[in-house]
């Protein structure tokens, strides 16, 4: 194990390539830290987030983008579990994302807010 608790290269690095539960795209990419020490799980640079739909009134749909929080975490911990809780603005999105050492990621995510249907979403992406 790293320093700090944080992942050494045991996991399978590359771009990994899924679906969610709702047919939107999945792009993550498992890599070595810029500081070489580590392994960071990241979205591409061209923008392709993940979005999670949450139904709201009146036909509408609140979008939120996983990879925004994800971005704040970055960091992948030697276990490859990372939990994700954020809440403001009566926005709620939490996750749970699983990165295997087979080179398997999988997540659930719960998102929402007062004015929407709070929805489960998971998703599965392989290198």
């Amino acid at each position: 194990m790293a320093a700090g608790g944080w992942a050494s290269a045991t996991f399978r690095h590359g771009t990994y390539r899924g679906r969610t539960s709702q047919g939107k795209p999945v792009r993550l990419i498992i890599a070595t830290a810029t500081s070489g020490s580590g392994t960071v799980i990241e979205t591409p640079a061209s923008g392709n987030g993940i979005d999670l739909l949450a139904p709201c009134a009146a036909d509408t749909t609140q979008k939120y983008g996983l990879s925004d929080y994800l971005s704040v975490i970055s960091r992948l911990p030697s276990s490859g579990v990372i939990h994700i809780t954020q809440k403001g603005f009566g926005d709620t999105a939490k996750a749970t994302i699983r990165v295997s050492r087979s080179g398997t990621i999988t997540a659930t995510a719960t998102v929402g807010n007062s004015g929407c249907k709070t929805t489960r979403v998971k998703f599965t992406a392989k290198v």
